[in-house]
């Protein structure tokens, strides 16, 4: 230590020495050899165990060529040289060049390091000087130790709360908690395993880290000891073993007994005898369990009991008499003293039934390959040699369910096969079941009870899906089943198959399938529903449990198949059919959708009299295309103009369209003995037709669009007639005053005035219905003529304004003062003119309802009763007089 002091102080007075030398050389800057002391390389140090140590430093000549040496030594801090080297430099001015120093095996301890140059040295400045000193240390391996068995602590804790018990002792049933010390004397950090042995049998483990040259402790808990004179405690640590000893004492315990009372000794077969079972308790803790009292393998009475130290509890049970063992018990599950009594039987003795096995002995099983949840059926062949006529039964117990076979009677020296079927619940693997013949009028043999050891697997896993699914307009719906049975046994399983729209369900497909391991595919088509947005699939299952991995439900989207169908009627041909000749008429059926529309029936129907004039079948029409033909009518209708609809049907879509084609009646004379009157009628007919066919030349050399756009021009100005005379109406008669009328065809909802009765148009299927008042009461003379209206709106594509007036007589151009007069009821107008007023109106005439403008030509329809009558044309707003021929 003298020699370590000594050293020391040497090496500090060096030091000092240097730092004037130092600060000069800030201003001196080198001139010979120097060690950078920012380039020490320590390699080993603070490294564990003792092991190599390589060391190097840089060394320059400043500004001049210099020669020399550089010394390095290891010494102990004592001062001891451990190695040495020098090694020769010779550097040209700015020249440098590395020494080295290298030691292997340096003993565990610390160390100074010192490199000096002896030559040519330059003057010291910044980081440059002439000796460099560093420490550099061998660190001592980690050391865990084990400390002596009286350090160790013990903290008793209750068995129950797992708190500190406070007892000075270890009573049986408490827990330990044992705290360890392990002290590591090295300089690294321990981590490892300490381990426990209590006795011969419990072992344990505890993960410690202790930090070098420190202690911690292992702590290990030891639960329910239980008591006994001394138990040996062994710790270890690697090589390391500590022992010691403890003591158990032994627990507060409850000292039960158990005493049967009859209230009748000498009973006879088949009285009823009540009996007292007295239970008390004269230990040191109270007890808390049950008595179970049971006769011949019939359990009689289950009561809980609480008794409190020092005190007693009396339950009371009745018995029919009969041979047979009576045994009462008390059951629980804390520790009592060795000496208590907890168990009282009675044998009653006497003649009645006896019931023994008649077989091979024990119970058969029926089948075999058991799951959770299945029905085990168990049988045997019971005797009864006894003196007297018997019941028994056969009952089975796995500790989960509880099953009672039948009982069955049997006469004196008559044998019997008893059954019960007993469902296996709980979990799977090895069950033992309990079985037992018992009897309520007889004795039943010992050997009438035992055990049986079924192995129970899993319940097996069923499952559903709806693997495929798809809904066209040419096979409706159709969906694919995906049944799966897990290994094990054939299934009864119910099936059902539907569709639901909005969460409401309809239940297509109900089937019951023998479902055997493995996959089935079942394939249903579910027809075209009106509406369905999921497609779903529900099994079920009776007598049998699926597992909980089973899926029993699944379902998959759906979307109704997407067709936009789109009927177009064409031209006729002829152009203006002849009534009774045949004709065809021209279609177009478009599908714009992303679905095929199949092939279904189209229908050529007279929307006056809903009569059918054609059928025939409609071609499939792909998606985004179109179809066009004709379709033949036999017989075309009567009358000038005639109002067909097309309705095309197929799957669950339906088109209709409705066009009106004008026609003529073909007229004949039998009178040939008068030629000129043939031509001359011939002529006339020449001048109709061609009127007629320019009409139709025009009206077909229109475009669809532009004959739709006319149409829904035409459909407008109806509308907005209509409603100008349904105003004036409501204002003179009952305004707001409406109800509602159903179509008795398709039940649309229409709104009529209240008092209105007539004949109305349905809009959605074009049918005519009579339309009746709820209280008809007279029209006034201020009232329109109802019935004119709808009439005029019924026949005619565009509405009409009439007005029932008087013939025009000319007079000279005066004006004319025109007032509504009441002519039969109807709405009539007087003309009060001067005398000099004469005005002529156009006219047209016509022996049918239809009539022409005369000045733009459009067809309308004014009835042959209402005329003369003034109309106004809505399409050129022409107003003329309507006349009969």
């Amino acid at each position: 230590m003298e020699h370590r002091g000594w050293h020391l102080q040497v090496l500090c007075v060096l030091m000092l020495v240097a730092m004037p030398f130092a600060s000069f050389s800030a201003t001196a800057q080198g001139g010979g050899l120097l060690l950078d002391e920012t380039t020490l390389v320590t390699l080993g140090h603070m490294e564990e165990g003792s092991g190599d140590v390589n060391l190097s430093i840089v060394v320059m000549a400043h500004d001049v060529q210099s020669n020399g040496t550089v010394n390095a030594t290891i010494e102990t801090m004592q001062g001891a040289v451990v190695t040495s080297s020098s090694t020769a430099v010779q550097l040209l001015a700015g020249e440098t060049m590395t020494a080295h120093l290298n030691h292997t095996s340096l003993a565990i301890g610390q160390y100074v390091v010192t490199f000096s140059l002896n030559g040519d040295i330059g003057t010291s400045f910044d980081t440059n000087t002439t000796s460099v000193s560093s420490f550099i240390k061998r660190l001592a391996p980690a050391n865990p130790v084990l400390s002596e068995p009286s350090s160790w602590v013990f903290t008793f804790l209750d068995g129950q709360t797992g708190l500190e018990s406070g007892n000075s002792t270890i009573r049986d049933g408490d827990d330990l908690l044992l705290s360890v010390p392990v002290d590591n004397t090295g300089e690294v950090e321990w981590q490892g395993e300490v381990n426990l042995t209590i006795g011969a049998s419990q072992t344990f483990q505890a993960q410690l880290a202790v930090p070098a040259l420190d202690e911690e402790y292992a702590n290990f808990t030891i639960t329910s000891l239980s008591e006994a004179p001394s138990i040996t405690v062994d710790a270890h640590l690697g090589s390391q073993t500590k022992s010691t000893a403890i003591t158990v004492g032994p627990p507060p315990l409850a000292n039960l007994s158990l005493i049967l009372t009859p209230s009748e000794m000498n009973p006879s077969l088949g009285d009823i005898v009540t009996w007292n079972a007295i239970s008390s308790n004269q230990g040191e803790k109270d007890w808390n369990g049950s008595l179970v009292c049971g006769f011949s393998g019939t359990m009689i009475l289950s009561v809980n009991l609480s008794i409190v130290n020092g005190s007693q509890a009396i339950s009371n049970f009745t018995l029919q008499v009969r041979p047979g063992s009576l045994i009462c018990q008390l059951e629980g599950d804390v520790r009592i003293h060795e000496g208590s009594l907890i168990q009282a039987t009675h044998q009653y003795e006497m003649p009645a039934a006896h019931f023994s096995g008649a077989g091979s002995g024990g119970v058969d099983i029926s089948g075999a390959n058991f799951h959770i949840g299945d029905t085990v059926t168990f049988t045997i062949i019971v005797h009864n040699g006894g003196d007297f006529e018997g019941n028994a039964s056969l009952q089975i117990d796995d500790g989960i369910t509880h099953t009672d076979g039948t009982v069955r009677s049997m006469t004196v020296g008559s044998s019997i096969e008893l059954e019960a079927q007993h469902t296996l619940a709980g979990i799977a693997g090895l069950r033992n079941l309990s079985w037992s013949v018992v009897s309520l009028d007889g004795l039943v043999d010992g050997s009438l009870s035992g055990f049986e050891t079924l192995h129970v697997i899993p319940a097996q896993t069923l499952s559903s899906s709806v693997s495929a699914a798809d809904w066209t307009n040419a096979d409706g719906v159709q969906v694919v089943i995906e049944l799966s049975l897990s290994e094990g046994r054939s299934r009864p399983v119910t099936l059902e198959v539907g569709h639901s729209d909005d969460g409401e369900e309809s239940v297509m497909v109900t089937q019951s399938i023998s479902m055997t391991p493995g996959i089935r595919t079942l394939s249903y088509s579910l027809g075209n529903p009106s509406s369905a947005d999921l497609l779903w699939v529900r099994t079920s299952v009776d007598g049998w449990q699926t597992s909980s991995n089973s899926i029993l439900f699944d379902s998959s989207s759906i979307a109704a198949p997407d067709i936009q169908p789109l009927a177009i009627l064409g031209v006729a041909e002829p152009a203006v059919p002849i009534s009774g000749s045949s004709a065809q008429i021209a279609y177009t059926l478009s599908n714009s959708g992303t679905d095929d529309i199949e092939g279904g029936v189209m229908m050529l129907i007279q929307t006056s009299t809903n009569e059918i004039l054609a059928t025939d079948s409609s071609p499939l029409v792909p998606a985004g295309e179109s179809r066009s033909g004709t379709i033949s009518i036999d017989s075309w209708p009567s009358g000038s103009s005639v109002d067909l609809e097309l309705r095309w049907v197929s799957g669950v879509s339906l088109e209709s369209v409705i066009k009106s084609y004008p026609s003529k009646v073909e007229d004949s004379t039998e009178d040939d003995s008068l030629p000129w009157v043939s031509i001359m009628f011939g002529v006339i007919a020449g001048v109709v037709i061609s009127a007629i066919a320019r009409f139709v030349f025009v009206w077909q050399d229109q475009d669809p669009e532009e004959k739709r756009r006319l149409k829904d021009k035409r459909r407008e100005a109806r509308a907005a007639a209509r409603d100008e005379v349904r105003s004036a109406h409501k204002e003179k008669v009952a305004p707001s005053k409406k109800r509602e009328v159903n179509c008795p065809s398709c039940d649309q909802s229409l709104r009529v005035p209240m008092d209105y009765s007539g004949t109305a148009r349905c809009p959605a299927c074009s049918d005519l219905f009579p339309v009746v008042a709820p209280n008809p009461e007279p029209q006034t003379k201020e009232e329109f003529d109802e019935d004119l209206e709808t009439v005029v709106e019924e026949l005619s594509p565009v509405s009409v304004e009439e007005e029932s007036i008087p013939k025009p007589v000319k007079k000279p151009d005066v004006k004319r003062d025109i007032r509504p007069t009441a002519v039969e009821g109807k709405k009539r107008f007087s003309v009060s003119r001067p005398e000099e007023e004469e005005e002529e109106i156009p006219h047209n005439s016509s022996k049918t309802d239809e009539i022409r403008c005369p000045d733009c030509g459009q067809r309308l329809r004014v009835p042959l009763e209402k005329r003369p009558v003034k109309a106004r044309c809505p399409r050129c707003k022409c107003t003329f007089e309507a006349r009969n021929k």
